[in-house]
């Protein structure tokens, strides 16, 4: 038997600890935190034995379907089956995936109910900026969208999904109102924070003239 180890989204192989030797049962494998899943080329060196791959037949030389990873260790159990139906070796790979330390946004928009331009335009490495709304205008929202999915949002505190709207937010100050965009990694501690400067215009103020007779 040969097996072989593969980043599902790029194809690239993955390294195993030890390298493969039909008499070792066990390896491991680290990857980065941007592997989402892998699957595995089994190969065996008999054309009547039988593999499965977490209990999921594969034929040999071809791959199995996608195994996702969790955060830390994934185990992967490939069986294989002798022609007489009970003989079996089974051979285990633990995949070691770390936490994302991604905490940033793709995307960030704000509405008053028609779409609130945001100065500077938005980018991901831009953290403040600043938007200016009418005297009528006494509450918006923001969506926030999550350049990692795996992360986690607060808008002044309130939790919001990645590229949902979040709930009214009030504007109580005429001038400057600010709103904080908190993004969490998976991690649960690399954060980074958002400010928008929303500033709310003064309400006008009538003139009034009043008229003087001059003798």
């Amino acid at each position: 038997l040969s097996l072989a180890l593969f980043d599902d989204a790029t194809k690239n192989q993955i390294s195993k600890n030890p390298i493969f030797d039909s008499s070792q049962l066990n390896y491991t494998a680290d990857v980065s935190s941007d592997v989402i899943a892998v699957y595995v080329v089994p190969t065996s060196d008999s054309r009547f034995s039988t593999i499965t791959v977490n209990g999921v037949a594969v034929t040999s030389s071809l791959a199995s379907q996608p195994i996702t990873l969790v955060t830390g260790d994934t185990v992967i159990n490939i069986v294989v089956t002798a022609q007489d139906g009970l003989t079996k070796t089974t051979y285990v790979i633990t995949v070691t995936r770390p936490a994302s330390t991604v905490a940033s946004l793709s995307d960030l928009s704000l509405s008053s109910g028609i779409a609130v331009p945001l100065l500077p335009q938005f980018d991901t490495a831009t953290l403040s900026y600043t938007a200016k709304v009418d005297n009528a205008v006494d509450t918006v929202t923001v969506t926030p969208t999550l350049t990692d999915d795996r992360a986690t949002i607060q808008v002044d505190g309130q939790t919001v999904d990645s590229g949902q709207v979040s709930q009214d937010i009030d504007l109580p100050f005429n001038g400057i109102n600010v709103i904080n965009v908190d993004v969490t990694a998976e991690d649960g501690t690399t954060t980074q924070t958002y400010l928008i400067e929303v500033i709310r215009e003064w309400p006008s103020v009538p003139v009034t003239l009043k008229a003087s007779i001059i003798d």
